[in-house]
């Protein structure tokens, strides 16, 4: 296999299922935790991946002139989840239109980068391969938020609808009925989830009655209210 297909085949090992007993078909309820994707980039594997010589990254790297070394210490150093997403989607080597079309800033690539943006950085990838820049462009509208999962704090904080939250073996508690119905009481039905150590910016309570989870209200499938059981309560909010 093509150094760019082991990236594809190697970034999806690290999707993470929010819901328990489920693969989750639905990208929205999926993530990819950030430290697992710095382990996996490190600066050979990037290298080859660099110098992969399948007909698609041979055209991608036609439009860009960069030092593969120099490339290489930009994508560890500041930019793995940004190319684990171009990578994941099977176009890596447009990670150099970003890299020298910008000073590179992961965060606002992933969270503030527009299409328009997106289209300069890539422009003679546009220009040439409309068919497939158009696509590129949408699917990394939709799967930025995949990539850009970051650590919960104690306390109140809100969040936007479409930020993911780094949640795993999440599901429903609650009194089921004879019928397989799940009660559900007048503050909307609640779930029970994981959060991942490393995404966890607060003190963990001692594990006085074992596995230690954390609790969500869903109220209308629009707002969702969350209630944490840290050494004080926290409450986050999306709207």
């Amino acid at each position: 296999m093509a150094p760019c297909g082991d990236a594809q085949t190697e970034v999806g090992k690290l999707k993470v299922p929010m819901r328990a007993g489920t693969n989750c078909p639905n990208t929205r309820e999926t993530w990819f935790p950030a430290d697992k994707i710095k382990e996996l980039f490190q600066k050979d594997f990037v290298l080859r991946i660099l110098d992969c010589d399948c007909r698609q990254c041979e055209i991608d790297r036609s439009y860009f002139r960069f030092n593969p070394d120099g490339c290489a210490d930009k994508i560890v150093g500041h930019a793995t989840s940004v190319f684990a997403l171009l990578a994941h989607r099977g176009h890596p080597m447009l990670i150099i239109g970003i890299l020298y079309g910008t000073k590179i800033d992961e965060l606002a690539v992933l969270s503030t980068y527009t299409r328009e943006h997106l289209m300069w950085c890539w422009r003679k990838f546009y220009r040439k391969q409309k068919s497939l820049a158009e696509p590129m462009l949408d699917s990394f509208d939709i799967e930025k938020y995949r990539f850009l999962v970051g650590k919960i704090d104690g306390g109140y904080l809100e969040y936007g609808e479409d930020e993911i939250l780094p949640f795993t073996c999440q599901e429903r508690i609650g009194k089921i009925y004879e019928d397989g119905e799940q009660a559900q009481g007048n503050f909307g039905s609640l779930f029970k989830f994981e959060i991942p150590e490393h995404y966890r910016n607060f003190e963990k309570l001692p594990e006085i009655f074992g596995t230690q989870y954390y609790v969500s209200r869903d109220l209308d499938h629009q707002s969702i209210v969350t209630s944490m059981l840290t050494d004080c309560t926290g409450r986050m909010e999306r709207r």
